[in-house]
């Protein structure tokens, strides 16, 4: 990958750690209040779990980002972990943390334990 584009990576990227931090520092939804209506404490544990999903997704995607950025400083971003091919531009545009290229991604994500062959089914009619 050109040194241009992996900079411009590596600011998009720095940007997203900025945005990132700015997120998890918002930790008061999963806050527990007392409350004694019984409707509003079943409300707030709904609203602490879906905070917390929120916070674990953030966390997550820091996680992603930091390791792009490690591979931007050991001259390994934009390679695929896995088949080590090159990762697509279009991938890296769309998700600049991708740290597989789209078929050992799709390959991961299958849950059948199937390799990167698919086999397209007829309906039953």
């Amino acid at each position: 990958m050109k040194n241009l584009d992996v900079h411009n990576f590596q600011q998009l990227l720095e940007t997203s750690v900025t945005e990132l931090n700015h997120s998890t520092r918002q930790r008061d939804a999963i806050r527990i209040v007392e409350c004694a209506d019984e409707l509003e404490r079943i409300q707030g544990a709904s609203e602490r779990e879906l905070a917390g999903r929120s916070l674990q997704i953030v966390s997550t995607k820091q996680r992603q980002v930091q390791a792009a950025l490690r591979r931007i400083a050991e001259g390994t971003f934009g390679i695929c972990l896995e088949c080590e091919e090159p990762i697509s531009a279009a991938r890296l545009n769309a998700m600049p943390w991708a740290m597989l290229c789209i078929s050992c991604q799709e390959a991961k994500d299958c849950d059948c334990g199937a390799t990167r062959i698919r086999t397209h089914l007829p309906l039953a009619a």
